[in-house]
């Protein structure tokens, strides 16, 4: 039980790809409660309850089961009431439960709601989470009796690309997102406001929808400012959010939400450097030198200011990184491959099981 695209983020494409690897093993019940829309509305909220309350409704009705596992996607804080209705349901019936968490904001600090889901699970059931440090954080957080894994959300990504071996004449940066402050649009202008005051010579391209009234005045302010370095493409998807990779050289993030940033895998196939803030599993994603992440959010901009200029003044050091972009995305995506492949196997291990997901 889980959304699936539409709407094309981050949770919804690895929910689809465990679909997929389950399916190849053994026939499921599915229930999406997706919306198709991310903008977070009173009325696409009121849909996705009742989806999800639909998906409850399903669960009892299948009624009591014995040897059978249920997967389940854990909402956002916001929605932890209905996945802990999902996973005491679940148990009351039977299943084993596999409880996908895509988020860090009820690890970052304690959640009365999680720390009730959690205690209704049993010490068969399994914390999915997206690396080993997200279990260290989850585990200090609350003390669970439950078995944890982890799968890579590196399992969705693009293509590999090639290493970049000519430096522009214009340094090239990026930001695609569900543009918000809390996802660093404010750091990315305020990064590329100083670079250019430093008289480097770049461009900004924002990528995505703009998430709130306050991102859409900072990308008008910005876009008056400097209305021939600097775009709002939009959102994008499939071969266009290749290509704006594609188009860029450098890609800021400093997400404040973030679990792990499947764009950071992607700007790393398409051999992009980036310059993100340290959380969640974002070190474990990005490595040691496909780029740099920043411990201080406070010192993001002067510290991814330095980062630029030091590339655009030693082309050799921003091959190398660019180089390394693209070895660590190759190997991510063959670890999660092989992650996905082992959780899967653990979710369908039982014999003539009844399976719902």
């Amino acid at each position: 039980m889980g959304p699936l695209p539409p709407p094309v983020n981050g949770m919804s494409l690895l929910t689809e790809k465990v679909v997929q690897r389950l399916q190849e093993l053994t026939p499921l019940t599915m229930s999406n409660w997706a919306v198709g829309d991310l903008r977070s509305r009173p009325h696409t909220r009121a849909i996705r309850l009742l989806r999800a309350a639909k998906c409850l409704a399903k669960l009892i009705w299948h009624g009591p089961v014995q040897n059978a596992r249920l997967y389940i996607t854990a909402n956002s804080k916001g929605g932890l009431i209905m996945t802990g209705l999902l996973v005491n349901a679940g148990r009351r019936l039977g299943y084993t439960i596999f409880l996908h968490h895509h988020v860090y904001n009820y690890i970052d600090g304690y959640d009365r709601m999680m720390a009730w889901i959690d205690r209704s699970m049993s010490s068969d059931d399994v914390h999915l989470v997206h690396c080993p440090k997200m279990i260290d954080d989850f585990r200090r957080r609350y003390s669970s009796k439950c078995r944890f894994d982890f799968v890579y959300p590196s399992v969705v990504s693009l293509p590999l690309g090639q290493p970049r071996r000519q430096m522009p004449e214009v340094f090239r940066l990026g930001l695609l997102a569900n543009l918000t402050v809390a996802k660093g649009l404010d750091l990315v202008l305020d990064t590329f406001h100083a670079l250019r005051e430093r008289g480097c010579n770049v461009r900004l391209t924002l990528a995505g929808p703009c998430g709130t009234v306050e991102a859409e005045r900072l990308i008008r302010a910005a876009l008056q400012q400097h209305p021939d370095c600097l775009e709002h493409i939009g959102p994008v998807y499939g071969e266009h959010k290749e290509q704006f990779f594609h188009s860029i050289d450098c890609f800021l993030f400093p997400s404040q939400t973030e679990s792990w940033g499947i764009v950071l895998n992607e700007a790393l196939a398409a051999g992009v450097p980036v310059i993100a803030t340290n959380r969640g599993c974002i070190r474990t994603l990005v490595g040691d030198r496909a780029g740099l992440v920043i411990d201080d959010a406070k010192a993001y901009v002067d510290t991814a200011t330095r980062q630029v200029e030091s590339w655009m003044d030693s082309p050799p050091g921003y091959f190398a990184a660019s180089q390394a972009a693209i070895e660590q995305a190759d190997y991510l995506h063959r670890e999660a491959a092989i992650q996905l492949d082992r959780v899967a196997h653990r979710i369908c291990s039982l014999e003539n099981a009844n399976y719902c997901l």
